[in-house]
């Protein structure tokens, strides 16, 4: 009974490692900063945050 138990365990925790890595492949973007310079050859600048989960690239 108790190697059925630690199977049950093992098989719950995989289950919970890699729903929590699953929902964290999603890479987050922040918009920071957007400055309209008018007309010149440079209309705009946009800075972002982004944020890598573990594992990401």
């Amino acid at each position: 009974m108790n190697a059925y138990r630690l199977i049950t365990v093992t098989i719950f925790l995989v289950i919970l490692i890699t729903a929590n890595a699953i929902a964290q492949d999603k890479i987050v973007r922040k918009e920071l900063l957007t400055a309209n310079v008018g007309t010149r050859q440079i209309r705009n600048v946009d800075v972002r945050e982004i944020d890598f989960h573990p594992g990401q690239q």
